[in-house]
């Protein structure tokens, strides 16, 4: 639990001493923590300290992962779209804000529901399976695959003779 917390804090100085026009500073304190790391946070935050600094290909690249594990990540296709405009690439710009603002859209729709069952944790062993269920409905609605499996671990772990019947399946996913 300390090492999630010291990860946590390294991003947040990182993406503030980014946007304290101090990127250097930035990529600095997280690049010890990209590599083989599934935090898109992280790998965001990273990638615009890069692109301050001028490293716009290895910034591309960190959007890019996390698009690999999280395909509607608007914050990644928007920085993309940064990126490519400053490189004066609009066409390419162009296409990956029109992506950030369907992934939006999807955040808009599910995040809130998400929040909420984020907030839902504790209660009775059917409680909890109930929530991690419809946390993993969200998560897939969201294109978040990798976070869903983790929801439905937690399912399985919590009762391994689980079976979801027909009528527990989203019927929007």
């Amino acid at each position: 639990e300390r090492g999630r917390a010291t990860e946590s804090m390294k991003v947040r100085l990182g993406l503030m001493l980014s946007e304290s026009g101090q990127a250097r500073e930035a990529v600095e304190v997280l690049q010890s923590l990209a590599p083989g790391t599934k935090d898109v946070e992280l790998l965001n935050a990273y990638g615009i300290a890069l692109a301050d600094v001028g490293q716009a290909e290895e910034a591309v690249r960190m959007f890019n992962r996390v698009l690999a594990l999280d395909a509607t990540n608007a914050t990644a296709y928007q920085n993309l779209g940064i990126v490519a405009d400053v490189q004066g690439r609009t066409d390419e710009a162009v296409a990956h804000f029109r992506l950030a603002l369907v992934a939006f859209e999807q955040e808009d729709e599910w995040g809130p529901m998400l929040s909420v069952l984020n907030n839902l944790r504790g209660g009775d062993p059917t409680d909890r399976r109930a929530v991690e269920q419809y946390r993993s409905f969200c998560l897939l609605a969201l294109g978040r695959a990798t976070e869903a499996e983790s929801a439905l671990a937690a399912v399985v772990t919590a009762d391994p003779t689980y079976r979801p019947g027909e009528s527990d399946w989203s019927p929007r996913v």
